[in-house]
C-alpha cells in the first residue's frame, strides 16, 4: 500500500487526476534493465481486481508485438488487440 500511496502523491504532483486515463509507457520484464518501451497506454486509477503490485492499462499502441505479457506466460503483445485491457507490473511502468 506504501508504493500506491506514491504513486499517486507523485501523479498528483504532476497535476494528474486519480482515476483519470493517463498515457504510460509499458517496460518489458525481460529486459533486464527494464528500459525497452514494448507499449503504450492508459492507466486507470486502484482497480478492486487488480494485485498491488499492477495497474490496469488500456493498450493504445503496441511497439514490440512479440514482447511477453506480464503475468501471462505464453502469450504476447500480438495476442491481443489494441484497446485491450490488461495488467501492468508498476514496476515495468512508466508516466510520460
Amino acid at each position: 500500500m506504501e508504493i500506491q500511496s506514491q504513486v499517486n502523491a507523485m501523479l498528483t504532483m504532476q497535476g494528474i487526476n486519480q482515476g483519470a486515463p493517463t498515457r504510460i509507457s509499458m517496460n518489458s520484464p525481460s529486459d533486464k534493465h527494464g528500459r525497452r518501451v514494448v507499449a503504450i497506454g492508459r492507466m486507470f486509477g486502484d482497480r478492486e481486481d487488480v494485485p498491488e503490485n499492477a495497474y490496469r492499462i488500456i493498450v493504445d499502441e503496441i511497439l514490440e508485438f512479440n514482447a511477453e505479457l506480464f503475468g501471462a506466460r505464453g502469450k504476447i503483445f500480438s495476442d491481443i488487440d489494441i484497446g485491450s485491457s490488461i495488467t501492468w507490473s508498476k514496476a515495468f511502468t512508466i508516466v510520460i
